[in-house]
């Protein structure tokens, strides 16, 4: 199952933050499989990094619907990390007061109504 939702994350680019306050926000991302973390870019400034150190994240598709929901610790990005993060979005190079950051996994829901079951998959990551 963890294949399935390894290629889930690679396969879309998106998701959706949301604050400990009634406050989210959509970002592109890229997937650090080997980390286990989710980059993104944003400014230090805004509302959902000045507001938390464990974020959680919403990535879904629809038509089947299928999704994750993520709990994570929120790091700024290892120099490998933001390398692989400007490879996939060149232009990113020109956000010059944004940081790179990266969403270390540490609980996934897994929903896909392609596969019938009778309950969501959790993961726990260390």
């Amino acid at each position: 199952m963890k294949y399935k939702i390894n290629e889930f994350l690679k396969s879309n680019n998106v998701c959706i933050i949301s604050t400990n306050e009634p406050y989210s926000a959509s970002v592109f991302y890229v997937y650090d499989e080997n980390n286990e973390a989710l980059l993104f870019i944003s400014s230090p400034k805004s509302r959902h990094i000045k507001l938390n150190e464990i974020s959680s994240v919403a990535v879904y598709s629809t038509n089947p619907i299928k999704g994750v929901s993520i709990q994570g610790v929120l790091l700024k990005a290892s120099e490998t990390q933001k390398s692989l993060y400007l490879s996939v979005y060149k232009q990113a190079r020109f956000a010059i007061k944004h940081e790179i950051y990266a969403l270390k996994l540490k609980y996934l829901k897994y929903t896909d109504n392609t596969l019938m079951l009778p309950k969501k998959t959790e993961l726990y990551y260390e």
